[in-house]
């Protein structure tokens, strides 16, 4: 990873912050803690569905109506 300066706005982009998960993860590995591995591997696949959804978040049917 590099020292990239923010953007802008403030704001890590998705790329810098999905990098940073997978580098908690392999740290998490080498230590003897299961379930923050665990936790972090389930955020690094949620961030990368995320980044590889075609439907803009504003699009998306609310949840409760989906459900119902």
């Amino acid at each position: 990873m590099t020292d990239d300066p923010f953007s802008p706005d403030g704001h890590a982009s998705a790329a810098s912050i999905l990098e940073c998960l997978k580098m908690l993860v392999e740290e998490a590995d080498k230590l003897p803690l299961p379930r923050t591995s665990l936790a972090l591997h389930k955020a690094v696949r949620a961030c990368q569905t995320e980044n590889n959804r075609l439907i803009p978040a504003r699009c998306r049917p609310r949840r409760h109506v989906v459900l119902h």
